[in-house]
């Protein structure tokens, strides 16, 4: 008898996997979901890159990207978000519309056109930042179709269908319930940079000019496996490169040019990443197989040094002081350092193999090896700066295990209460502070003692007050 809610298509699954093996909300909650959605996410990243491409190598080394890429204290750089289960969520229905693409000339059917209605409406639901990116790649497809590249009939219905499924979600989720969202979205340039990228617009308009391009290049180092000409493909492949390419790059550009105080900008540029992320791949090693067969040995030292200059962005990157007035400065220009490193790869390769071709290769999986690079190097310091990990610590031991009295009322919930009840709890932090120790486990505490589901828990939603009535 709930109206239609935003998130609702991500959590639903959830509570009827609960309820239909009476499991504990937080062993799904915190284990059983996270390892699903992942598990679906690289599973179908994988099968579009094997379709993508006839490379043995091309689907593992989409997979290798996809859930590998990051970049340390600058959360921008990767494609899945391990704070937003309903964005990650939302990958297994954009990856979905991506796969029915592919087949539209095979399997165009009524239940072809149904899913598709389905798996946007899920998309959409599950996180509305994705309906600028299938708004983008159906205009796209229009635009071509108009001009004779394709099936304006095929695709006109598909844009139908979209269009009413978002009209349908619209209608439930928000007219229907009489919700209204939080986010207030705007106009403003380069704000996404400033969120996530460690910049202030109180720097000079050169160091900022400076930071905004070396951060945009940074961006796209998965992205130069398109510097490759692929073959030349079906009518399905034309179809869904258009829509997934146009879409993609769309949701970088909306990401640079839109924002909100909730930093959701964030989303549109995670989520181009991982559509165009096994395009650029599989366009790699379908252009590298036009060219004479490559050096095994210089192959692996591509991905060698790839991987080196990831560490060594990291580790000079870790090394800045923040009162230092060049600190911006010196931050941009570590970041380009796998960019640098990799045209110095390429032109060695072209001296000494005298193919030009090889050393654009080259210099595409020195890139991308960079960006997948990200993690390993920073894995060490993500486990050192864990609080759990952390010794020799002079601050007190309450902020993160609770006081004695709240950890007793906690076990005492846990004793005096049913798995499937669910916890109302304002416990939070009411400032960002610099000691993790001070807040981190203020998110997770009261969950991890009583292993039940929490209504309200870390920052308190100003949309939760209406509970205290």
């Amino acid at each position: 008898g709930y109206p239609l809610q935003y998130h609702w298509l991500s959590f639903a699954w959830e509570a009827t996997l609960k309820s239909n093996r009476d499991l504990a909300p937080f062993a799904i909650s915190g284990i059983a979901a996270p390892a699903i959605v992942y598990f679906a996410i690289i599973s179908l990243a994988y099968y579009l890159a094997r379709r993508l491409s006839n490379n043995a190598f091309a689907p593992p080394a989409t997979v290798a990207v996809i859930s590998m890429m990051c970049a340390g204290p600058i959360p921008l750089f990767r494609a899945l978000n391990p704070y937003s289960f309903s964005y990650n969520f939302s990958l297994i229905f954009i990856f979905a519309i991506i796969i029915l693409l592919l087949d539209i000339d095979r399997r165009y059917s009524l239940i072809g056109v149904v899913a598709f209605g389905i798996f946007v409406f899920v998309a959409i639901g599950s996180k509305l930042s994705n309906a600028a990116g299938i708004a983008a790649g159906l205009l796209a497809l229009v635009v071509a179709a108009l001009s004779g590249r394709f099936n304006f009939q095929k695709v006109f219905t598909f844009c139908c269908v979209a269009v009413s499924a978002a009209a349908l979600f619209w209608l439930f989720a928000y007219r229907a319930s009489g919700a209204t969202s939080q986010t207030n979205i705007r106009v403003d340039f380069g704000e996404i940079f400033i969120q996530k990228a460690n910049y202030s617009w109180s720097s000079s308009n050169s160091v900022l000019i400076l930071g905004f391009i070396s951060v945009g290049i940074a961006t796209l180092y998965p992205l130069t496996g398109f510097l490759l000409r692929s073959p030349q493909t079906g009518a399905s492949r034309r179809i869904v490169n258009c829509f997934a390419i146009s879409g993609g790059l769309s949701l970088l550009v909306f990401a640079v040019f839109l924002a909100d105080d909730l930093e959701s900008s964030s989303y549109l540029l995670c989520a181009g990443l991982a559509i165009l992320i096994p395009f650029s791949i599989s366009n790699l090693f379908n252009g590298a197989e036009k060219q004479r067969p490559s050096s095994p040995t210089a192959v692996l030292l591509a991905v060698l040094v790839g991987l080196v200059s990831a560490y060594v962005w990291r580790t000079l990157y870790e090394e800045l002081d923040a009162n230092e007035l060049s600190t911006q400065t010196r931050q941009s220009l570590i970041l380009v350092i796998p960019m640098l490193v990799s045209i110095a790869f390429a032109l060695l390769a072209l001296l000494i193999l005298r193919r030009a071709r090889f050393a654009i290769v080259a210099f595409a999986i020195t890139m991308i090896s960079s960006s997948a690079g990200s993690f390993i190097a920073n894995a060490g310091s993500f486990y050192s700066a864990g609080v759990a990990s952390r010794s020799g610590s002079t601050e007190i031991a309450e902020p993160i295990i609770g006081s004695n009295e709240y950890r007793e009322l906690l076990s005492w919930v846990k004793d005096h209460s049913a798995n499937q009840e669910i916890v109302a709890t304002n416990r939070q932090c009411l400032e960002v502070r610099s000691n993790p120790k001070e807040c981190l486990a203020l998110w997770s505490l009261t969950s991890a003692i009583t292993g039940r589901q929490n209504l309200v828990e870390g920052l308190y939603p100003p949309n939760s007050e209406s509970q205290n009535k």
